[in-house]
């Protein structure tokens, strides 16, 4: 973000990049194995070989731990060695979760009929949920000043004060062209449209417009994905490009 140049880091099918340090840690899958890699500042790559497969994975902020997603279970990691230590089992399908503050867990399930969602903390210090009287959220992230930031399904931003239970309903974000993605640093809050990164300020209440720091040139890549290094301040993007989809029409010769 200080110099505004991007880098290309990989060019495998790679997701859920995280900042372990000055080195950038990632997963890809080259169809035949899944693999954990680690860029160095210098450029230099390590990969090793993992036997699991998630939908989503993030490392916490001091790189102790990690946490890996699938349909239905949350499985806290150690990352030295990615044994398992803990298991969060939700009622529902998980669409979001995310670290906050203390690396407690927040997470966003979906009822079976899928018309809501419900947000919950999972406390590190005592091992239980704490269910947000949030309705319809679809993804959230904590700021410094004690606040949660909730995305909810009409794409406005809720804010919600943990000291006092207040909740505030913010502002529409600009409409998705290929999927909304968010990042939260500090006080600020990183939003992707597909296209377009926008930086939203909440240090100072007086003026949080959104500022574009970064755009999509090419016609057919869009960004599925960001996440934001406070301690590097560096923005990772995954990209993706999309071909057309091809309807097919086959008829076959009827034989005698």
């Amino acid at each position: 973000m200080t110099s505004q140049s991007i880098e290309q880091t990989s060019r495998v099918n790679s997701r859920f990049a995280s900042f372990v340090e000055e080195n950038l840690v990632f997963l890809s899958n080259d169809g035949e194995s899944i693999k954990l890699n680690t860029v160095f500042k210098d450029g230099k790559v390590k990969s090793k070989k993992v036997s699991f497969s998630y939908r989503d994975f993030k490392i916490s902020s001091d790189s102790q731990e990690a946490f890996g997603v699938s349909e239905s279970e949350i499985e806290i990691l150690s990352y030295e060695d990615l044994s398992v230590k803990d298991v969060i089992t939700p009622k529902g399908d998980l669409i979001s979760v995310n670290y906050l503050l203390d690396k407690n867990i927040g997470y966003i399930v979906q009822d079976e009929s899928g018309a809501s969602t419900r947000s919950y903390i999972f406390n590190r210090s005592n091992s239980k949920s704490i269910l947000l009287p949030v309705k319809n959220a679809v993804w959230f992230g904590q700021l410094r000043n004690n606040k949660l930031i909730f995305l909810n399904n009409l794409d406005m931003l809720i804010s919600f004060d943990l000291s006092t239970g207040e909740q505030t309903k913010g502002f529409k974000v600009n409409p998705s062209v290929y999927k909304h993605s968010l990042s939260t640093s500090q006080n600020k809050i990183y939003h992707s449209t597909g296209k377009e990164v926008y930086e939203y300020d909440f240090s100072e209440n007086t003026d949080t417009s959104p500022k574009e720091v970064f755009k999509v040139g090419k016609v057919k890549k869009y960004v599925r994905d960001i996440e934001f290094s406070s301690s590097e301040n560096i923005l990772s993007l995954e990209i993706v490009e999309l071909g057309n989809n091809e309807l097919v029409r086959l008829s076959l010769e009827k034989s005698d």
